[in-house]
């Protein structure tokens, strides 16, 4: 994305490096979830950008607390991607 690294599920962007940190488009509820926890909500000048968090890990560990957030944000975007190209809305697992 702009010759920044990322990260697709099929054609969408789940994940990208910017600035000094990570962004990750969660779905709305867990993106919620983790601005209350440990993420800051992603903007672009000025303005939050949907459900786009930032998450800047300075330790090893931190980055590797970031593998279940990223196995989601990927399950997410290729859900959206699949309902796109078929047509049909897949219902949410709890």
């Amino acid at each position: 994305m702009f010759g920044l690294p990322a990260v697709f599920a099929g054609r969408r962007l789940f994940a990208c490096l910017m600035e000094d940190g990570i962004i990750v488009r969660l779905p709305a509820d867990v993106a919620r979830r983790e601005i209350e926890k440990r993420a800051k909500p992603f903007s672009r000048k000025g303005r939050p950008v949907n459900s786009w968090v930032m998450y800047r890990p300075r330790t090893i560990v931190d980055a590797r607390r970031l593998s279940p957030v990223l196995e989601v944000a990927a399950r997410y975007v290729a859900m959206r991607q699949a309902e796109e190209l078929t047509g049909v809305k897949i219902p949410k697992r709890r």
